[in-house]
């Protein structure tokens, strides 16, 4: 009777442990959604609709290249018009419905050629959650020109507060957080930060976008 009930106590105990490794396996499955040609499809992003035709949005055209990538086999190739006179943006977005709440961070390494004017070049994110309300990222991150730059934003909104990490411009009052377990789509905006007394030289030509990563 004790060797059945050592070997029933040994069956459960392996069978626990089994239990909380096929948990532990399947939580860090669901923990990181990637967009890499290695990881995840990439084919998703691209320039969304309402950016052509709009003069402050200047990227052509948005495809998957060989020719630059960040320890992977692809990545995004964005072709860019700047004129450097004045704001204006490429962008490329990711239409997919998810529940992001239980993530932290998103980000991407973005690539800008040696001949960008690095002083004036920053990328943010952008999702679009809810009701299609547009939410941008506070913080833009300065792009270094002729290498990959991390680019991260906070989707834990932690002690900081939703107000500092994430803005609605056109519908005052929204928060990301609540609407957070509702995206419709993740973009990530490429901005040339020029103006009238703070011109740059034009820019026409690639950024590339590489391992995006929601964990």
């Amino acid at each position: 009777l004790k060797k059945i009930l050592v070997m029933f106590m040994a069956v459960t105990a392996l069978g626990f442990f089994s239990v909380i490794t096929a948990a532990g396996e399947e939580g860090a499955q669901k923990n990181k959604v990637t967009f890499s040609c290695d990881g995840g499809d990439l084919a998703c992003w691209s320039i969304p609709d309402w950016a052509k035709g709009n003069p402050d949005y200047v990227g052509l055209s948005c495809v998957m290249t060989d020719k630059m990538a960040n320890n992977s086999c692809k990545s995004l190739d964005i072709e860019c018009d700047f004129s450097g006179s004045r704001w204006a943006a490429a962008i490329v977005e990711c239409e997919k419905n998810i529940d992001i709440s239980s993530y932290k961070t998103i980000s991407a390494d973005i690539y800008s050629p040696e001949s960008i004017p690095s002083d004036f070049m920053q990328a943010r994110f952008v999702i679009t959650a809810g009701d299609w309300y547009f939410f941008e990222n506070v913080k833009a991150f300065g792009l270094t020109k002729g290498k990959w730059t991390r680019v991260t934003a906070m989707l834990d909104k932690g002690s900081a507060g939703d107000d500092a990490l994430w803005r609605c411009p056109n519908s005052k009052g929204k928060k990301l957080s609540d609407y957070i377990t509702d995206v419709k789509k993740i973009g990530i905006r490429v901005e040339y930060n020029a103006g009238p007394k703070n011109a740059g030289p034009a820019y026409k030509g690639p950024i590339y976008i590489d391992n995006i990563e929601i964990e």
